[in-house]
C-alpha cells in the first residue's frame, strides 16, 4: 500500500510455532525496512479466535486509516 510518501508491506512471519504479521515500510519499494516493533500483529490470548495463528493479511488504506483483515486458523 502506497500512502502517497512511502510504500507499507504487511506478511506472514512464522516461528516455529505460531503464524503472525509482520511490517516493513520503504520510500522507494525496493529497499525495506522492518517496522519499528518486529510485529505488526501478534496473535491473541489462548482460547481467543486468534489464539494460534493470524495470516494472510489483507491491508486496505481507507480516508480515516488503515484497515485490516486477517484469517485465522481452523
Amino acid at each position: 500500500v502506497h500512502d502517497g510518501e512511502q510504500f507499507h508491506l504487511w506478511s506472514s512471519k512464522i516461528d516455529g510455532t505460531s503464524v503472525r504479521i509482520a511490517k516493513a515500510v520503504s520510500k522507494d519499494g525496493r529497499e525495506w525496512e522492518r517496522y519499528p516493533r518486529q510485529l505488526a500483529v501478534d496473535v491473541g490470548p489462548p482460547g481467543a479466535w486468534d489464539a494460534v495463528n493470524v495470516w494472510c493479511p489483507a491491508v486496505l488504506l481507507e480516508p480515516d486509516g488503515y484497515k485490516n483483515v486477517l484469517k485465522k486458523s481452523p
